[in-house]
């Protein structure tokens, strides 16, 4: 276990670009969206400017761009090499706060999670990758509670998302809603291993990360004796795979192996 980068106090979204081995957090204190090497080296800013409160991240590998949520109601986009300006690609969300986010990048389209106000009328959200035709997904989110992290699988037509003491998925259209993990302490972030048939899972107030197979068996613990662990990436090349996950003040990196759990 290696703690790669730390004084990421209020970092939310972490997402690895796997092509160029870059690393991408949100950092709510300081308003910008940071990057550096995989192995942490070369911390830099790369978006301060028309971002406030940025949460959940996505990488966009089509159109070479990174997407994210922002607390004041906001879906926005800026291209990964740093060039043009932000991009406001949703924008007047008052029904509560956008907190993470997924590119379906083979048909265009992003979802996000909302957190409605006063946890009343959350939901999520599919629209096309340009902001339009904007439409909640029919799944009922019991009164406080809501979506947090969010994570697909296209080929299986799925989508996978944490509300807080359990996992679930469901249809991309929200049908077949189905609980697969429940029991949890306050789970904030989801990754598919789809070759692996595995998912992983933060769960900030147990202080550790979790894995079970696609269908919510065999669940069992990756890493404990964390500080409050809210987000995670996966990194599959090269093998062995590595979990990168960001906790209150660092982010570390996880080899994974046959022999999965780790203490922190």
């Amino acid at each position: 276990m290696d703690v790669i980068t730390t004084g990421v106090d209020n970092s939310w979204g972490i997402a690895i670009d796997s092509t160029d081995e870059t690393i991408y957090w949100t950092n709510r204190d300081t308003n910008s969206i940071k990057a550096a090497n995989l192995d942490g080296t070369n911390p830099i800013d790369i978006i301060t400017e028309n971002v406030i409160t940025p949460n959940g991240i996505s990488l966009d590998y089509e159109y070479n761009k990174i997407f994210w949520t922002s607390y004041n109601g906001k879906i926005q986009s800026f291209l990964l090499d740093g060039s043009g300006q932000v991009n406001d690609i949703i924008t007047g969300i008052s029904s509560g706060r956008p907190v993470d986010i997924a590119v379906d990048y083979s048909y265009e389209k992003l979802y996000y999670s909302l957190a409605g106000v006063d946890f009343d009328m959350s939901s999520i959200i599919c629209a096309n990758i340009d902001g339009t035709n904007i439409q909640s997904l029919p799944i009922d989110f019991p009164m406080f509670t809501a979506p947090g992290g969010i994570a697909l699988d296209i080929a299986n037509d799925k989508i996978y998302w944490t509300e807080a003491t359990r996992i679930r998925r469901a249809n991309l259209n929200g049908s077949n809603v189905e609980d697969l993990v429940t029991g949890l302490h306050f789970a904030t972030d989801i990754v598919l291993d789809l070759d692996n048939n595995v998912m992983y899972w933060s769960d900030w107030q147990a202080n550790k990360i979790q894995y079970s197979d696609l269908n919510g068996s065999n669940c069992q613990d990756l890493v404990t004796g964390l500080y409050e662990p809210v987000s995670i990436a996966l990194y599959t090349i090269p093998e062995p795979a590595s979990l990168l996950f960001l906790a209150i003040g660092s982010i570390a990196i996880c080899r994974l192996s046959r022999k999965r759990h780790q203490s922190f």
